[in-house]
């Protein structure tokens, strides 16, 4: 598998052309999927290795430990006359979660559940995708990070129960849309930042029909507001205070 930041730099290169994240991967995984249910870390039980896990069960070892025993698994001795208190014990003993799990799959670390995909980091319950990083529960993603229950969408960065979305940033329970920053419940959408339930529209901002050119000349702006000198969600953006002609966040009503 590649690096990777190297991977989420040309995620972020398609939504942003020109610019260069300016984050470490830990740094984004802190700035960009606070909120998403990201796969945890544990030890194997059968050993110190850590694997990814989806639950926080414990008593898990990888799905590649299962396999390498699965003969002795199989093997179920007889134990007839066993006293109760000596069975549940042995059994409960036994009992293991499966982590690391990876069918049909190449290129895949720290990531479980995942599903006919490859070059996936860091994420749990996908399928059918490629180029994926610190995502969740989604289907059909063609380079993908920080998304959780979206499908079939290409170059976003924090789909939330989106499809069939491409180009966009922080974009929550929409379809049909590209170009998009920071919008909520759209469909057919296009360039527009900050924007809830709009239908079939092109630069808009905060629900304001812009032309072409007035849209153009504000999107660089607020990208600098807002994403490149400190990201905040939609969700917490909603109500703050802007502050200093645009060029900050009132840190306290965020």
């Amino acid at each position: 598998m590649r690096d990777p930041l190297e991977l989420l730099n040309s995620i972020w290169r398609m939504i942003f052309p020109g610019q260069q994240l300016d984050l470490s991967i830990s740094e984004f995984e802190a700035a960009y999927c606070a909120d998403l249910p990201l796969p945890l870390f544990t030890n194997s039980l059968w050993n110190t290795s850590a694997i990814a896990v989806s639950k926080p069960y414990g008593h898990a070892v990888s799905q590649s430990e299962l396999e390498e025993r699965s003969e002795e698994l199989q093997d179920t001795p007889g134990a007839s006359g066993m006293p109760l208190p000596e069975l549940l014990n042995r059994a409960f003993g036994n009992l293991v979660f499966s982590g690391d799990n990876h069918y049909n799959c190449e290129a895949v670390l720290r990531s479980d559940n995942i599903f006919k995909s490859r070059e996936v980091y860091g994420s749990r319950s996908i399928h059918d995708s490629q180029k994926v990083i610190f995502s969740a529960n989604s289907i059909g993603l063609d380079s993908a990070a920080a998304c959780d229950s979206s499908g079939y969408s290409q170059f976003v960065i924090r789909a939330i129960d989106s499809i069939n979305c491409s180009r966009c940033l922080d974009i929550y329970q929409s379809g049909r849309c590209s170009g998009c920053l920071f919008v909520s419940n759209c469909y057919d959408v296009h360039d527009c930042i900050l924007c809830t339930n709009l239908r079939s529209k092109r630069f808009c901002i905060g629900n304001m029909q812009f032309s072409e050119e007035e849209y153009r000349d504000l999107r660089p702006q607020i990208e600098a507001a807002l994403v490149f000198n400190g990201f905040n969600p939609m969700y917490k953006l909603a109500g703050a205070a802007v502050v200093d002609n645009h060029r900050g966040l009132d840190e306290g009503a965020v």
